[in-house]
């Protein structure tokens, strides 16, 4: 499977952020599936941007033309922000939880909308680490069977 998604989240007091995530996984198993997944945020109101990648696990209960899944992750990155100096990048690493419904649009494509939160280690309160969740609407290809 290729897919994308663009979230959109909400920090106390620090405005909008936006996140584009492009992941692609194979399925193990019917209704279980493994990947790598990008991660490319900004917050519009400060200079905040931060890139990651990590691994997902995906599970399906529900699987019809209308599915239900949860999915988990581990990711590590970098983020830049106004805030901590025009060149100082600092490391992070996230957990990702998320839940999500989608529609089958046709044999190979799929949409989806998902809530998900990421928790993070190492994230100053100024870079999004009160963060609220994450809406994320996305897209899907499906190769193979």
């Amino acid at each position: 499977m290729l897919g994308a998604a663009l979230g959109f989240a909400t920090g106390k007091g620090q405005g909008l952020y936006t996140a584009f995530n492009p992941r692609a996984s194979y399925f193990v198993q019917q209704g279980l599936s493994v990947g790598l997944r990008g991660a490319f945020e900004s917050r519009a109101s400060t200079s905040y941007r931060a890139n990651s990648g990590g691994a997902f696990v995906r599970y399906y209960p529900v699987r019809n033309n209308f599915y239900v899944f949860g999915e988990g992750g581990f990711n590590i990155g970098k983020f830049r922000s106004s805030d901590v100096g025009p060149n100082d990048r600092r490391g992070f690493s996230s957990l990702n939880i998320g839940l999500g419904l989608g529609v089958k649009a046709m044999e190979k494509l799929s949409f989806e909308l998902m809530i998900e939160n990421n928790y993070y280690d190492k994230a100053p309160v100024f870079a999004g680490h009160n963060r609220g969740p994450q809406i994320k609407l996305g897209a899907n290809l499906h190769f193979g069977r």
